[in-house]
């Protein structure tokens, strides 16, 4: 299965990629899962390899997670379209990638540790959304977003916008580059080497299995 290599680029704008193709084994996990009718076994796809950040790998079910997490702390008055569909997923791809640098760096200076009370209130507007909101429940109920799940999953979240946030307020004069990105993210992103795996671009339900 080949690797497609792309630096500082959005996934689905070849005209501007600069991409060189990597090989590298990376074997989907497809359980196999029995039809009700007690007929033929169907596969169903558990989870695969998306995209690489600065050497850390990340699944579907990884990406997915994150995503739907961060959708569950927004209001919602009304039951939402799922958060991930093939018509979002490029966009989404790339988001999901744009905050794994920024978590990165925060990560490497050791800033902003997501405090109990946070973490706490976080929680709550996430079981919220998840009661209140049909297509929010099923999508995270698909994920098996499991309490320990939810409690890495919220302080990678918290944690990322807290650093975004005080990068934003530093900015004394608000500079952007010409994608109108800020410039102190485009200073990270240069230096972030984003691999996305063949296949990545299309979207694919996921049925993850339960880890007991």
């Amino acid at each position: 299965m080949s690797l497609v290599v792309v630096k500082r680029s959005p996934l689905l704008n070849p005209g501007c990629l600069w991409l060189s193709i990597i090989y590298f084994a990376a074997i989907p996990y497809w359980p196999t899962a029995w039809a009700a009718d007690g007929g033929e076994p169907r596969k169903t796809l558990g989870d695969r390899l998306i995209v690489s950040v600065n050497s850390t790998p990340y699944t579907q079910r990884q990406i997915e997670v994150y995503l739907t997490v961060k959708e569950g702390l927004r209001d919602a008055s009304v039951d939402s379209a799922p958060v991930l569909n093939s018509e979002n997923w490029p966009a989404a791809l790339n988001a999901f990638a744009d905050d794994m640098i920024v978590h990165q760096e925060a990560h490497r200076v050791g800033s902003f540790q997501v405090t109990e009370n946070a973490e706490k209130l976080a929680r709550g507007k996430f079981e919220k959304r998840r009661s209140g909101d049909s297509a929010f429940a099923t999508a995270s109920g698909r994920l098996n977003i499991d309490d320990r799940t939810l409690t890495r999953t919220l302080n990678t979240v918290l944690r990322t916008e807290a650093f975004r946030r005080n990068k934003e307020r530093q900015s004394i004069v608000a500079r952007t580059d010409d994608d109108g990105a800020p410039r102190w993210f485009e200073e990270i992103k240069d230096r972030a080497v984003v691999r996305y795996f063949a296949g990545a671009e299309k979207y694919v339900e996921i049925r993850p299995v339960p880890v007991k």
